[in-house]
């Protein structure tokens, strides 16, 4: 009988033992890997249309490969920024600010037109001539450090100059600069610096966003007759530095720079607005029409019928409590800015629903003699009626929603409250006296048994009713 070589068990046991804990740790990998690969991330579509089709779009300064016309998918949702480029045409819009949901397809339009008739050159001195090997992304350029001043050492060769030769301005003297043509290169030959003039950047675009919309633009600290969005054509090579101004607001970040490198570079720079805190906040009136109901700001109660506030910047809903037998308005989306100088009156007006129940208040016999004219009726907080200078033995009202009300009924200096259960087609009726014990005087409130509008006025043909609906 043969035996297994000496040594081989072991080592057997060992393989099996670390692909026991390996070979899971892989399946736990795997799978962690699939589910980061596969996180959902919530998309809409965005329908970009040109009055010239065949434009390149851009989502965010970013090229997505597609041309107008057409629905761009798995766009993610938010705020999104899109351009549109097309060779020897401007846009109108320049961008176009669009929000994008996961249920409906967002548009974004726009009118082409010939860039000789439109485009210009915007004229704004850099604030130093750099070269910078960068590339447009699309993405805001927060901060570019400044290229090294060392001059390149460049090989002359006759008239010959190299595609990459970068022009830097020369700051020294006279003598110096005399002294270092002499000693690095021979002098540049006229149909040399025609080339080099020739290598002034053309074509280039920076795009300046903002949101809010309408903030005076400072390139350079220099303030311009632009406000955002706006797109500065033609600048030269160098470095610019942007900021905005807007009453009111605070500008993040303070400012943004962007270089200027070669020809066709197009850059986005883009801006945040918030309320400068500090700023005056207007007044707003909020009121509720026809009757006083609870006014709700951010599901915050500020007041009843009618309050004048001072809304905090920003975007607010403004609610109104129920009130029974009437339909609430809908609730009002209010954006506060420091632009607002006087804001219109925030109402909300409410519909009565109608109803076919009957409310009857009838004095009692011991209530003589009966002055109409003290009598007030309320229904579920509203008044109905106030008085009334003709006289009447009893009032009817009618068109009620059936339900469960809340009846108040005053006489003069007294009052008392009652609930009451109406009932479609039907007369409630409430029977109101005047209880006295020694000084003190009590209004007793009494609900009847439910009849018929026939009955009820059979039962009182005889009197003076005063009918209200």
């Amino acid at each position: 009988m043969k035996r297994a070589p000496r040594g081989t068990g072991p080592f057997v046991s060992i393989l099996i033992n670390m692909l026991k804990i390996a070979v899971p740790l892989m399946i736990i990998a795997v799978g962690a890997v699939w589910v980061l690969s596969h996180k959902s991330v919530s998309t809409g579509q965005v329908r970009v249309t040109t009055s010239i089709p065949g434009a390149d779009i851009y989502i965010a300064g970013v090229q997505t490969g597609y041309m107008s016309d057409t629905i761009l998918e798995g766009v993610p949702v938010g705020r999104q920024l899109i351009t549109v480029r097309k060779p020897g045409y401007v846009s109108e819009p320049e961008v176009a600010i669009v929000e994008v949901y996961e249920d409906r397809i967002a548009n974004a339009s726009f009118l082409f037109k010939e860039a000789k008739d439109v485009a210009k050159k915007d004229s704004i001195t850099p604030i130093r001539a750099v070269r910078q090997e960068i590339f447009s992304t699309g993405e805001p350029v927060i901060s570019i450090p400044p290229a090294p001043q060392s001059r390149r050492i460049v090989k002359y060769e006759d008239d010959y100059v190299p595609e990459d030769y970068e022009y830097y301005p020369d700051t020294s003297s006279p003598v110096e600069r005399q002294s270092h043509l002499t000693q690095s290169a021979p002098p540049t030959s006229p149909e040399a610096s025609t080339q080099t003039a020739r290598k002034a950047l053309s074509e280039t675009e920076i795009t300046v966003t903002s949101n809010p919309e309408g903030a005076s633009i400072i390139v350079n600290s220099a303030l311009t007759p632009h406000t955002t969005p706006y797109t500065f054509n033609g600048l030269d090579r160098g470095l610019y530095a942007f900021s905005l101004s807007k009453e009111g607001y605070n500008v993040y970040p303070a400012e943004i720079s962007v270089s200027l490198s070669r020809s066709g570079q197009s850059e986005l720079v883009a801006f945040n607005l918030k309320p400068d805190d500090t700023w005056p906040r207007p007044l707003v009136r909020l009121l509720t029409e026809p009757l006083a109901a609870g006014i709700l700001i951010d599901g915050v109660p500020v007041g009843v019928g009618q309050t004048d506030i001072q809304m905090e910047f920003g975007r607010h809903t403004v609610t109104f409590a129920d009130v029974a037998g009437y339909q609430s308005p809908e609730p009002l989306e209010v954006n506060i800015t420091p632009d607002d100088i006087e804001i219109p009156d925030i109402v909300g007006t409410y519909e009565r629903i109608s109803g076919n129940a009957f409310l009857a208040v009838v004095p009692a016999s011991s209530v003589k003699p009966f002055d109409g004219s003290l009598l007030r009726i309320y229904v579920d907080n509203e008044l109905i009626l106030d008085g009334h200078d003709e006289p009447f033995d009893l009032t009817l009202v009618g068109s009620l929603l059936p339900g469960k009300r809340l009846i108040r009924i005053e006489y003069g200096e007294l009052a008392n409250d009652i609930h009451v259960d109406l009932s479609d087609g039907d007369v409630a009726e409430v029977n109101f006296r005047i209880e006295s014990f020694f000084s003190k005087r009590k209004l007793k409130l009494k609900e009847l048994r439910e009849v018929t509008l026939e009955k009820w006025q059979s039962k009182y043909r005889n009197l003076n009713i005063l009918s209200l609906s």
